[in-house]
């Protein structure tokens, strides 16, 4: 909750009346300049839909997503793509990384990918404010524009024979990270210059994408 009061997204809170231990997220509201709005504890349940609230809820405005064109018009070194990433957890943990190492975009696919939710806010802990987050209907036309611009694209895939740590990340870099089960499709893979895995231990099958992003997002920084 906290997350998403300081993600600058909420429209509204509703406050449980006469509810007990609330006064912080009615303080952080106020600072906030978010209305609120006291409820019965009937409403909230009716508003919840039967998922848990502890006598708050915040109404979140929109997503503001950006274009395609405004990311392109970014002065950024590194974007980030995720091609079908559908946890929601997953993708505000991605978020998060992407903030930290300065990630300037990233890009999903309109189409099977995790929207931006209240679940993405609180999981990036309110960044989904710091990285714009921008979705496309053709991601394999979105990596061709930004190889017009002179983008290098990288794709992760554990089949690759090239380990990430002999792999040289060219500045200005896309990086590509796949969906939770399949990883990358096809006609993205065939689109990256290069595909490299993330060397690990021959017991271990896979890394979950949002440990796996960063990762990749780290070594790019690191070199």
């Amino acid at each position: 909750m906290h997350a998403c009061l300081v993600s600058g997204f909420v429209s509204q809170l509703l406050v449980e009346e006469q509810g007990r231990g609330l006064e912080e997220f009615i303080v952080l509201a106020q600072q906030k300049k978010i209305h609120i709005k006291n409820v019965s504890r009937r409403e909230l349940d009716r508003q919840s839909q039967g998922a848990p609230h502890q006598g708050v809820m915040a109404l979140l405005l929109p997503y503001p997503y950006a274009t395609l064109e405004s990311v392109l018009a970014l002065n950024a070194d590194l974007i980030l793509v995720l091609d079908q990433i559908q946890d929601p957890r997953n993708l505000g943990a991605i978020i998060r990384s992407a903030a930290a190492f300065g990630v300037g975009a990233i890009i999903c696919p309109k189409d099977n990918s995790s929207p931006v939710s209240g679940v993405v806010h609180e999981t990036s802990s309110g960044l989904t404010a710091k990285v714009p987050i921008a979705r496309v209907a053709n991601l394999c036309r979105a990596l061709a524009a930004l190889k017009e611009r002179g983008f290098w694209i990288y794709g992760a895939d554990g089949d690759s024979a090239c380990d990430l740590p002999k792999t040289r990340l060219n500045s200005p870099c896309v990086i590509v990270m796949g969906g939770e089960g399949d990883g990358m499709r096809r006609l993205t893979r065939e689109m990256c210059d290069v595909v490299f895995k993330i060397p690990m231990a021959p017991h271990v099958e896979s890394l979950n994408v949002s440990v796996a992003s960063a990762i990749v997002l780290y070594e790019f920084r690191r070199t």
